[in-house]
């Protein structure tokens, strides 16, 4: 039987996986998602640090 708390955790394991992170510089981090957006092209994501623990 499939309950909701094991599509969660199942969803979330996946997720996991799928999701990739990777320093570009000491302050910069690329963050490749595994969804699409309207045209179909992947999400990524860039985050730096401003001062801790402000995150842009």
């Amino acid at each position: 039987m499939l309950s909701a708390e094991k599509l969660s955790q199942a969803y979330f394991e996946w997720y996991k996986k799928q999701i990739l992170f990777d320093n570009i510089t000491d302050n910069l981090v690329q963050i490749d998602l595994p969804f699409l957006d309207n045209f179909n092209d992947e999400i990524t994501i860039y985050d730096t640090l401003l001062s801790y623990p402000i995150i842009k």
